[in-house]
C-alpha cells in the first residue's frame, strides 16, 4: 500500500522535559501533544513518524560522561556512563510510548541504537528495515529518540534527534521503500 505523505515530528527536548531539573518530564505537554495528534490523524491521512530529543534525562548524563569525546580510557566510568544515557532515554521514551497509546494511538519505539550509524565521515546513515516499511503501511507509528550509537569505527556517539530528522537517508530512504 503505498503511502501518500510521510510526515516525521519532532518533539523537542526542551519541550517534553524541563531541561533545568534532571529526569523531569512535562507529562502535561506530552499528553497535549499526543492529544492534538490523534486529533490530526483523523483528519488526514498519512504516515508518521515521531522523533524526541533529550533534554533532561540524555543531556546531562552526555556531558557528565564527554560522550561528545567519543570513547575515551581517560573519562572515568564512561562506558558505564555510556550504558546509563542509553538507559535514560528509554525511559523518557517509555512516557511518550504510554502518553501516544493513551490517545489511542499505535505508537511503537523503533530502536535508534539499532537503525542508524553513523560512518568514518560522521555522516548519519539509516537501516530501514522491513519492520518500518509494514508499520507504516498499517498506519503504525514508529517512535525514535536521540541516543548512543556507535559509529563504524566501533567509537561511540551520540546522534541527535535532529540529526535523525536531517539527515537525507531518514526521510529519503524510507520514501523510495514505501513507494
Amino acid at each position: 500500500m503505498a503511502l501518500k505523505e510521510l510526515v516525521i515530528l519532532k518533539f523537542g527536548g526542551s519541550v517534553i522535559t524541563d531541561k533545568s531539573i534532571p529526569f523531569h518530564v512535562r507529562t502535561e505537554t506530552i499528553d497535549q501533544l499526543s492529544q492534538k495528534i490523534a486529533v490530526a490523524l483523523q483528519t488526514k491521512e498519512m504516515a508518521l513518524i515521531i522523533v524526541h530529543g533529550g533534554g533532561s534525562f540524555g543531556h546531562p548524563l552526555a556531558h557528565q560522561y564527554q560522550i561528545n569525546k567519543g570513547i575515551d580510557p581517560s573519562i572515568p566510568n564512561q562506558i558505564f556512563g555510556i550504558a546509563r544515557t542509553h538507559h535514560a532515554m528509554e525511559d523518557l521514551n517509555r512516557y511518550i510510548i504510554e502518553s501516544l497509546i493513551a490517545n489511542s494511538l499505535p505508537a511503537m519505539t523503533f530502536s535508534t541504537f539499532s537503525s542508524f550509524f553513523k560512518d568514518l565521515n560522521s555522516n548519519v546513515k539509516i537501516t530501514c528495515g522491513p519492520q518500518l516499511v509494514a508499520a507504516l503501511s498499517h498506519q503504525m507509528i514508529p517512535v525514535y529518540y536521540g541516543d548512543i550509537l556507535f559509529a563504524e569505527n566501533g567509537n561511540a556517539r551520540i546522534i541527535s534527534g535532529d540529526e535523525i530528522i536531517l539527515s537525507s537517508e531518514s526521510k529519503g530512504l524510507c520514501r523510495a521503500k514505501m513507494d
